[in-house]
């Protein structure tokens, strides 16, 4: 593949060279007879360490949405590192029954965000190439499947996009107090490039080595979803709007579970009731077909 537009001809400003101290080389690549996969879409959760339940309840929704799903879908979780030994020793375990997490030698804290975001963008470019398209989500957004496939197949994903809930003319937070903060160091523009809310969004799986290389060229911003954009820009991605990935954390999300590709929870931790009450929703309108 060509370059996009500038393929990192700058200097390096933000060198990601942090240790895989976690990788599952063959998540995409093989499957358990050694056969290659086809995947469609890889979906890459950002979770924290300490977040076990939510890890533990979206595994069994992935694992039933690959299980019923024709076009493929596969998974992984992107981790930091923690210095808590009983937690390490408790993902070790975890690592050790499931082999579905990513981590790297950084400190995992929401500063870190971008960093686990560049991570697993990383990832993706060298052991899941094949994907047609790659998503990534927080652990407390709960995924239609079925309408993420379903909205993806109308999609070229040679078109090199990125999809999701998009800001317009968003401005820089000068106030150091804020979560926002951003320097005029880090960024001297008085407003962002379009970017789309970092819950969930999906990239074209042929662009994920162009975004990790120009990333090194950009300075880094705690914003992972600002950061992203900033990268897309100099690339010339273009950035889509879906008004189904829904930014605002839903308190009872569950009617809008069924138009909705992403929905961001204010509950995360009762996604499996949340599951509970959808089926029993979609079954009124006999559409439980709908998902698994």
């Amino acid at each position: 593949m060509s370059p996009i537009k500038s393929f990192h001809n700058s200097e390096i400003v933000n060198p990601h060279d942090f240790e895989l101290l976690q990788n599952e080389y063959d998540r995409c690549r093989r499957d358990a007879n050694g056969e290659l996969k086809s995947v469609f879409v890889m979906i890459m959760v950002a979770s924290n360490p300490l977040n076990f339940k939510r890890r533990s309840v979206y595994r069994k929704l992935m694992q039933q949405a690959i299980k019923n799903r024709e076009r493929r879908i596969q998974y992984v979780f992107l981790i930091g590192k923690t210095s808590n030994e009983t937690i390490n020793t408790k993902i070790d375990q975890e690592i050790q029954t499931h082999r579905d997490i990513l981590q790297e030698d950084f400190g995992d804290s929401s500063y870190n965000l971008t960093l686990k975001t560049i991570m697993g963008i990383k990832w993706a470019g060298v052991y899941c190439p094949e994907a047609s398209w790659v998503m990534k989500c927080h652990d407390d957004v709960f995924i239609n499947f079925h309408h993420l496939i379903e909205s993806l197949e109308t999609v070229d994903p040679t078109r090199k996009v990125l999809i999701g809930y998009r800001k317009l003319n968003d401005t820089p937070v000068r106030d150091p107090e804020s979560k926002r903060f951003v320097s005029k160091e880090q960024f001297s523009r008085a407003t962002y490039p379009p970017y789309v809310n970092g819950h969930s969004y999906v990239i074209s799986g042929c662009l994920t080595t162009w975004l990790f290389k120009e990333s090194l060229a950009v300075p880094y911003i705690p914003l992972e979803d600002v950061f992203v954009g900033i990268v897309a820009e100099r690339l010339g991605i273009s950035v889509l709007h879906s008004h189904i990935y829904f930014p605002e954390k839903l308190d009872n999300g569950v009617t809008y579970f069924y138009p909705g590709i992403a929905m961001h929870l204010k509950r995360p931790d009762n996604l499996d009731q949340y599951m509970k009450e959808y089926k029993t929703f979609l079954a009124q309108y006999n559409a439980t077909h709908l998902y698994p």
